[in-house]
């Protein structure tokens, strides 16, 4: 007789980058206009348009000088390692099972001159989840995985960070053309597990079914979305979708780069297929805010402002001494 499967919190969302419960997020700040203030007037960040007949305002933009970071973005600018760690539990199958996520990614907080913006560009390098019931899970290809790009705020003397899109992992927001509900369409070129067409969705949802049109191969696998590899008590694979907008807050600068910050978890994710069947599906509880921390840790700048391959940041993390080394801890005041 077959093992039952772990849920899927167990299985999929604590796997994923940052572990979520199925349904149950929501960014507070998804869809976000950032050029009006909450009261109607302009964003500071938004400059009124000159007049066309101004021509001093035209003379003066002319020879402005270039814009600067802001003074408490300094200590911040620059490559990191970063670890992200997750804690959560699931208690579906009649058992609780807590589980743990790390994630390490190379990081790159820089200025934008042009939006006159701090900006963070995360490349996942590698993610593990541990179960409590001997049961691990993967993302099989987290190089492959997009690098995300988030806005840096300064409050407080705290930092956060907010996404700049709908974080779509596994398929695009938008349909492609002349695709109406239901309709039969062809196929994009790497949506290679399907015959000559795919299915127009009918709603704007995450994919559910490996027919949407809107789904990706972005590990190039020849599977839909992206894949989660499991080892231990079962050996299998699902293929999943998810809506990322996971966020930083209370972040505390360190002048020698050693930066720590909350992770908030906003993720919707759903499993397109499962290798081993039928996909089970469970509600997970990731703990408090607090639990959940990104640490930093500063690296040498890349030649021409690349991001870290992650063979060589893994490679100077494993050698000990740039990241703690410290096991992770379940809190014990998980819920509370």
């Amino acid at each position: 007789m077959r093992s039952r499967k772990p849920s899927v919190w167990s299985r999929l969302s604590f796997a994923s980058v940052m572990a979520c419960a199925l349904g149950g997020c929501v960014d507070p700040h998804y869809g976000e206009d950032v050029s009006a203030a909450t009261d109607g007037s302009m964003h500071p960040d938004v400059m009124p348009f000159a007049s066309s007949s101004d021509a001093s305002v035209d003379a003066r933009a002319q020879t402005e000088l270039p814009k600067e970071p802001p003074a408490w973005a300094l200590p911040l600018l620059g490559d990191y390692a970063m670890r992200v760690r997750i804690y959560g539990t699931e208690s579906t199958t009649g058992n609780l099972i807590s589980a743990t996520n790390e994630t390490i990614s190379a990081v790159q907080f820089r200025y934008d001159a042009a939006s006159d913006r701090v900006l963070v560009d995360t490349q996942m390098c590698r993610n593990h989840a541990e179960l409590s019931f001997g049961q691990n899970g993967a993302i099989k290809y987290p190089a492959l995985y997009p690098v995300r790009t988030q806005r840096v705020q300064f409050e407080g003397g705290t930092f956060s960070t907010e996404s700049l899109d709908t974080g779509a992992v596994g398929y695009v927001d938008a349909v492609p053309a002349g695709c109406v509900p239901g309709k039969q369409i062809d196929r994009s070129a790497d949506q290679t597990w399907l015959g000559a067409t795919c299915t127009c969705p009918s709603d704007n949802g995450l994919p559910t079914v490996r027919e949407d049109c809107r789904l990706t191969d972005p590990d190039h696998d020849m599977k839909p979305g992206f894949t989660i590899a499991f080892s231990g008590t079962i050996t299998s694979e699902d293929y999943c979708v998810t809506r990322d907008t996971s966020r930083m807050v209370a972040g505390k600068i360190d002048p020698d780069g050693h930066h720590i910050a909350s992770y908030l978890v906003y993720q919707d994710s759903y499993q397109i297929e499962c290798a081993q069947g039928g996909c089970t599906r469970a509600k997970a509880d990731i703990c408090r805010d607090d639990d959940n921390t990104a640490l930093f840790a500063k690296v040498e700048p890349q030649k021409g402002g690349a991001l870290w391959n992650c063979d060589a940041l893994l490679a100077a993390v494993d050698r000990g001494g740039l990241l703690p080394n410290d096991p992770p801890t379940f809190p014990s005041n998980c819920h509370q």
